[in-house]
């Protein structure tokens, strides 16, 4: 696994590490890390330049090359189409379960659409941490300001709601859509 300290200044998100797997060319797994591990950085690898260039960029809010990451192919038709909902979501943007199920073509699907969520083998690439429940989207759509707020809620997140709502904050404040 290769280990990629985080720079962003957020003390919540800089207390983990982004965890890569790969296989040849593509990524197969990506995950938060709280674990003291040393970065495995392999110099001469275009995938770690590219991995260091996206993180850079996200750094930067700009989101387009950490979405261009080469990822493994989705192990299901409903993952592919979560997948390209969340690919599709701009940079300090959220949106509902509702709402990432029916945009996934199944309106009914809101529990699917959450467990898909939970399920995310690469957070921050997908970013599925922009996810929220109902009822926060809509106060957000009448406020975005609200997602700075330290008490923001932002239900589950398999790395925790702390990381969750910092990545929220982070992605609202950097996301070129202020600028």
């Amino acid at each position: 696994m290769l280990i990629f300290p985080l720079h962003t200044g957020d003390p919540v998100i800089d207390a983990y590490r982004l965890g890569v797997s790969t296989s040849g060319s593509v990524i197969t797994q990506i995950t938060f890390t709280d674990q003291e591990q040393r970065p495995a950085i392999q110099t001469d690898d275009p995938l770690v330049a590219q991995i260091d260039q996206a993180l850079s960029a996200w750094y930067d809010g700009e989101v387009s090359k950490l979405r261009a990451l080469p990822l493994v192919a989705p192990a299901t038709p409903w993952a592919a189409s979560i997948r390209t909902v969340l690919h599709a979501l701009p940079l300090g943007k959220t949106l509902s379960y509702a709402q990432l199920a029916q945009r996934a073509n199944n309106a009914r699907a809101v529990r699917a659409a959450a467990s898909a969520c939970a399920r995310n083998p690469f957070p921050l690439v997908i970013p599925c941490h922009a996810v929220i429940p109902q009822p926060t989207q809509d106060n957000l759509e009448n406020d975005r300001t609200l997602v700075i707020n330290p008490h923001f809620p932002t239900a589950n997140y398999a790395f925790g709601s702390d990381l969750k709502r910092a990545l929220l904050k982070f992605e609202y404040e950097h996301s070129h859509q202020l600028r």
